[in-house]
């Protein structure tokens, strides 16, 4: 996906996609924690505990409030489907080819 930064737009800045069925709420000041892997370069999952509700709120990265509802590269992370994760288990390397170019997905990040 390297081609893909060319079809990169930059949306402007207040650029997040809210519905009346899909509200966006910030959650900014929220402590969360992540369940990705300690070497995650992108953290993407979260968990948190509001305990003065009583509930466990799960926050994943949100790729479609950078990338454009059917924008060339939105077609294209289509057809990729998912970021791959790939260990070599004897020299402990490590492989991930992203669906998104990194950039793009660091925008969404829970980092």
């Amino acid at each position: 996906l390297d081609d893909a930064r060319s079809l990169w737009i930059d949306p402007p800045a207040s650029y997040v996609t809210t519905t009346a069925d899909h509200p966006r709420v910030d959650r900014t000041n929220a402590i969360v924690f992540t369940v990705d892997s300690a070497g995650a370069s992108i953290l993407d999952d979260a968990l948190e505990y509001d305990e003065r509700a009583g509930i466990v709120r799960v926050h994943i990265a949100d790729v479609a409030a950078v990338v454009p509802s059917g924008s060339e590269l939105d077609r294209a992370a289509a057809v990729i489907g998912c970021s791959l994760h790939l260990r070599d288990y004897q020299d402990g390397l490590r492989h991930v080819s992203h669906m998104l170019p990194d950039d793009i997905s660091r925008l969404a990040s829970l980092n």
